[in-house]
């Protein structure tokens, strides 16, 4: 086997360490006494309640509390450092998800003033950076989590690893459960009002993305829920897809109109409600653009490249293009595993095959030399009279 040349790199120049602020913005917390009276009444509900038999079907009944497999919001200003690994020493926390926020600076939490003259000042103009950690606890958890909070509030030290938590409790800005308003963004909101005015009667197809977890059987439970859900309400499944490489359950559904409205009105239709519901999305769909036109090319019959040979050196995930066209016949290898052909008129077959012969024979105005291998094809696209787009039966990040 042939061995290639090794690259060559440049020689290291040594460049200095920049002169800076390495603790990251600087952040006013509120005092320890703000933090008890703001979260306090929270963890008393929780303990009150865990303290009766039926307990944990009482805050299940209450979609305002915090409750056994629904998903908890930690809102905190700033970072926590080895945050995640003090979850992981709760049993029963199952961590979800983490994500950059930011709020309005207050009277309790504002960025301090590093600027000369102003050092140490609120920057009221400034948005306080921030956290979102999202963890779904089972009643053990909602336990440890209350002990860890009388805890630090009666100022005894916390056990080996929890010390995260006494930051947590500190910097906390909002603690409560995933609601409505985090299920449904505004973006959704507007697609929904646009669609229902373009069709009044007809049900709005729209993306469940669920909490994904890690047990087999918890998905296929939240899967049965959510199906009978959609039935009752006299919608539609429409396709369901788990990529557990990626963490991903998701379903495609049919939302009857009066659903939509009452959702976009107020949320409270069940499956706003539900707490295995992670985001209700606009349906994700590629489309290609319409703009592009095909161009008569008399030259097109005497392309003067020799027919590539050998295997693909390069792939194709586009529309379906024209196979019989001038520029690309016996120069594609097409898998066409969904059977789009069969569904994409030739006529509309445009931006596929642009790419494709792009790909090919690069600026076709160049008279550049054509690609000595055949190209791997796999469309994503089906073409109708009007444009080019991926299959409206099925989930985009099933199809990619």
């Amino acid at each position: 086997m042939p061995r290639l040349p090794l690259l060559r790199l440049p020689s290291p120049n040594p460049v200095a360490v920049p002169k800076g602020n390495f603790g990251g913005t600087k952040i006013r917390f509120p005092s320890t006494g703000r933090q008890k009276h703001e979260f306090g009444p929270l963890f008393n509900r929780l303990r009150d309640v865990l303290s009766h038999d039926n307990g944990d079907v009482q805050l299940r009944s209450d979609p305002s509390s915090l409750a056994p497999d629904r998903v908890i919001v930690f809102e905190i200003a700033g970072t926590i450092t080895n945050f995640l690994k003090a979850v992981a020493r709760i049993e029963g926390l199952e961590f979800m998800a983490e994500y950059e926020s930011d709020f309005a600076a207050d009277e309790h939490f504002a960025v301090k003033d590093d600027r000369k003259g102003r050092v140490g000042n609120d920057r009221t103009d400034k948005s306080v950076p921030g956290r979102f950690y999202l963890a779904m606890p089972d009643v053990r958890a909602l336990e440890e989590l209350l002990r860890l909070w009388e805890r630090w509030r009666n100022g005894d030290p916390l056990a080996r690893g929890f010390a995260p938590f006494t930051h947590l409790f500190k910097q906390l800005h909002a603690l409560r459960p995933w609601g409505p308003q985090d299920r449904i963004p505004d973006e959704t909101v507007t697609f929904w009002r646009e669609e229902i005015v373009r069709n009044p009667d007809l049900p709005v197809r729209t993306e469940v993305e669920l909490w994904y977890r890690n047990s087999q059987a918890s998905r296929r439970d939240v899967s049965q829920k959510l199906q009978a859900m959609v039935s009752e309400s006299g919608g539609r499944i429409v396709h369901e897809s788990v990529i557990g490489d990626i963490a991903y359950h998701g379903m495609l559904i049919d939302i009857p109109a009066r659903d939509v409205q009452n959702l976009m009105a107020e949320r409270t239709v069940k499956i706003a409600l539900a707490d295995d519901v992670m985001f209700l999305r606009p349906q994700s769909l590629l489309r290609g653009p319409l703009e592009i036109e095909p161009e008569a090319d008399e030259s097109l019959a005497t392309v003067g490249a020799p027919p590539p040979a050998g295997r693909p050196v390069a792939a194709l995930l586009d529309g379906v293009p024209v196979q019989a066209h001038a520029l690309l016949a016996g120069r594609l290898v097409l898998d066409d595993a969904d059977n789009l052909q069969s569904r994409a008129l030739v006529s509309r077959r445009i931006h596929g095959t642009a790419m494709a012969s792009l790909i090919m024979h690069g600026d076709r105005n160049e008279n550049g030399s054509a690609l000595p291998h055949p190209l791997y094809v796999r469309p994503l696209m089906l073409a109708n009279e009007h444009f080019e787009h991926t299959d409206g039966e099925r989930l985009l990040i099933d199809t990619l």
